[in-house]
C-alpha cells in the first residue's frame, strides 16, 4: 500500500503528462499534470479509448489511424516508442504540439497496456521560431551588405567575417576566422598603438573608436594599403567583450577628394559625377552649388534647392550653428554626425564634412562639404547587437537571450495563469579552479556545469549563463512542490558527476529558487533579485 502511495505522489508531483493504457487502448490511470494539459477532469478520461479522445487526428484535421499510433503500437507490438513533435487535443477541441513517449507495460511476459509521458512543447517551438527567425535576418543582413562585417572577441581575433569583407581584403572566411584581426589587417607600423587600445576596451568595452566612425589604413592580403572607414560597436559575449565592426573601403572617395583639392577642373567633373551629396552655400546659409546625388538624397528638384537655405535641411535648425562654429575655428570638419531632414521631413543619420571657403583677403565667401547618409550603417549596428543571444563557451543563452526569452514567458505565464520557478546558481569555488589548474580548465567546469544543467532541466525551460559562474533557469509551467525535487536531482546529478574517473576537482553549486505566482506577477528582474538573494544565503552558510 505504502508503494502505491507513493507512486501517487510521484505521478502528481510529476511537470509531464502521464497517463496509461491498457490493451484496448482504455486510460486506466492519468496525473493532474495530464488533465491540466488536455482540459479533461479524471472521470471523462478513466475507461475512454486514448487514442479517440486525444490522439485522434492529425494537425491538418484528418484522420489519424489507430493502427499507425505510436501510443498503440507500443501495447500491440510490444514496443518503446519517442514521437518528438505530434499534436494532442485537448477537451474544447483546440490542439497543442507535444513530444511524447509510450512504454509498453509487461507482467510475467505478458503485455498488460502502455504507459504514455508527454510535454506540451508550444513554447519552445515559438521560441524555436524566433530565434530562427533572427539568425536568418542576421544571415540576410550580412550576406546582402556591400560593407565589411567583422567580429573580433576580447582576445582580438576574428570570429566572424562576411562575403563582403572577403571582397575587400581578399581573404576567405576559413583564411580569415581565428586569426588575430590586427596582425592581419592592419599595417605593421600601427600595430602596436591598436594592442595597447585593444588592452583598454578588454577592461572596459570603451574605447576612443566606439561608437564613432573613423578613417583609417588597413592592408590586403597582398600587402596593399587602402583607406578605410570604420564603424565600431561594443557587445558583451562569453564572459568578454567583443567589437562589432563595419567598414568600407573608401579609396575612390579618397582619390575624389585628393583630386579636388588639385584641380578645379577636375573638381567640377568629380562634383557632378560623385555618388556622394556634394554642395556649396554662401556664409548665410543660401545654397549656390549641389550635384545630382544630392538632390537624390534629399528629394529636392534644382529650383527647391535654390529657394531654402542650409538651415532648412537640419532637423533640429540650431545644429547649423554649432556645425558652423566649428567649421570657422577649425577651417574644415571630418565625418561630423548629424540628424538631417529630406524634403516631406524624414529625417537620417549623415555624416558631413566640409570646408571654409576664403577670399583672398582672408574673409569667408562661404562653405563647401559633402553629405553621405548612413541611416542604414546606423541600423545594421543596432540589428547586429540585438541578434547576440548565445553565450559562446556553453552554448546556452546569454544573459541577454535569457532576459530576452524569459520576458517574453513571463507575459505568457501572467495571460495563462501558470506557475513557474527561476533558479538561480553559482559555481563554487571557480576562482580556486582557475587558480590551481588554469583558465582552460575553469572553462571546462563552467561546460561540465551547463551539460548538467542541460540534463537535470526540460528542454522546454529557458537555461541561461548570466557572466562569469553565474547561471540562472527559468522552469516553465512548474507544478508546486518540484522546486526541491528538482534540487535534490541537480544535486544527484552533480554527486554523479563528481565520481568519474578524472575529475581533479569536485563540483559544487549553491542555488536559490523564486516562484513566479501569475496571481501575483512580478518582473523577470524582481524574480532573479530573489532567488539570488536565496542563493547567496546556501553560499554563505556553507562557509559557517
Amino acid at each position: 500500500r505504502q508503494s502505491e502511495e507513493d507512486k501517487r505522489l510521484l505521478l502528481d508531483a510529476a511537470g509531464e503528462g502521464i497517463f496509461g493504457v491498457d490493451t484496448a487502448g482504455r486510460v486506466t490511470f492519468v496525473n493532474p499534470a495530464a488533465l491540466r494539459m488536455l482540459g479533461f477532469a479524471e472521470g471523462e478520461m478513466l475507461g475512454q479509448n486514448a487514442h479517440g479522445l486525444i490522439h485522434h487526428s492529425h494537425e491538418d484535421g484528418s484522420n489519424y489511424p489507430v493502427e499507425d499510433c505510436p501510443m498503440h503500437v507500443s501495447y500491440a507490438r510490444t514496443t518503446d516508442n519517442h514521437t518528438a513533435d505530434e499534436v494532442l487535443w485537448r477537451k474544447d477541441g483546440s490542439s497543442f504540439h507535444a513530444e511524447y513517449s509510450s512504454m509498453p507495460i509487461t507482467r510475467d511476459g505478458k503485455v498488460m497496456g502502455a504507459v504514455v509521458t508527454f510535454k506540451d512543447i508550444t513554447t519552445r517551438k515559438e521560441m524555436e521560431r524566433i530565434l530562427s527567425e533572427s539568425e536568418e535576418k542576421f544571415r540576410k543582413i550580412s550576406m546582402s551588405a556591400r560593407d565589411a562585417i567583422i567580429m573580433m572577441d576580447s582576445c582580438g581575433i576574428i570570429t566572424y567575417w562576411n562575403e563582403a569583407a572577403g571582397r575587400i581584403f581578399d581573404y576567405t572566411t576559413e583564411e580569415a576566422v581565428g586569426k588575430e584581426l590586427h596582425a592581419l589587417l592592419v599595417p605593421q607600423r600601427y600595430y602596436q598603438s591598436h594592442i595597447k587600445g585593444l588592452g583598454h576596451f578588454v577592461k572596459t568595452g570603451e574605447g576612443n573608436a566606439i561608437g564613432k566612425t573613423l578613417e583609417l589604413v588597413a592592408i590586403r592580403k597582398n600587402g596593399a594599403e587602402f583607406p578605410i572607414e570604420l564603424s565600431l560597436s561594443a557587445v558583451y559575449l562569453q564572459d568578454g567583450w567583443s567589437a562589432i565592426g563595419i567598414l568600407r573601403d573608401i579609396t575612390e572617395r579618397k582619390e575624389a577628394e585628393e583630386t579636388l583639392q588639385k584641380s578645379e577642373q577636375k573638381f567640377r567633373a568629380l562634383f557632378e559625377d560623385s555618388k556622394d551629396a556634394l554642395y556649396i552655400t554662401t556664409q548665410q546659409g543660401r545654397f549656390i552649388d549641389f550635384n545630382q546625388a544630392y538632390l537624390e538624397l534629399f528629394g529636392y528638384t534644382k529650383e527647391d534647392m535654390l529657394a531654402l537655405y542650409a538651415k532648412d535641411t537640419y532637423v533640429n535648425p540650431d545644429d547649423r550653428l554649432t556645425f558652423v562654429k566649428m567649421m570657422e575655428e577649425r577651417g574644415s570638419v571630418k565625418d561630423y554626425e548629424i540628424k538631417l531632414r529630406k524634403k516631406g521631413g524624414a529625417g537620417m543619420e549623415c555624416l558631413m564634412t566640409a570646408t571654409v571657403k576664403y577670399a583672398d583677403d582672408g574673409s569667408i565667401l562661404g562653405y563647401q562639404g559633402m553629405i553621405r547618409d548612413i541611416t542604414e550603417l546606423k541600423h545594421m549596428e543596432q540589428q547586429l547587437h540585438a541578434m547576440s543571444l548565445t553565450d559562446e563557451l556553453t552554448g546556452l543563452y546569454n544573459r541577454r537571450g535569457f532576459i530576452t526569452l524569459s520576458e517574453q514567458q513571463l507575459k505568457i505565464a501572467a495571460r495563462t495563469k501558470k506557475s513557474m520557478l527561476l533558479f538561480f546558481a553559482d559555481l563554487d569555488k571557480m576562482k580556486e579552479i582557475n587558480d590551481i589548474f588554469g583558465h582552460k580548465e575553469g572553462d571546462k567546469a563552467l561546460i561540465s556545469t551547463a551539460e548538467v544543467l542541460r540534463g537535470v532541466f526540460r528542454e522546454s525551460d529557458i537555461i541561461g549563463r548570466m557572466g562569469g559562474d553565474e547561471f540562472a533557469i527559468l522552469a516553465i509551467d512548474a507544478a508546486d512542490g518540484t522546486g526541491e525535487a528538482l534540487i535534490n536531482r541537480l544535486r544527484n546529478t552533480i554527486d554523479g558527476r563528481n565520481r568519474l574517473e578524472g575529475m581533479n576537482y569536485t563540483l559544487s553549486l549553491s542555488t536559490g529558487v523564486a516562484r513566479y505566482d501569475p496571481e501575483n506577477p512580478c518582473s523577470i528582474d524582481e524574480l532573479m533579485a530573489r532567488a539570488d538573494t536565496l542563493m547567496y544565503e546556501e553560499k554563505r552558510s556553507k562557509h559557517h
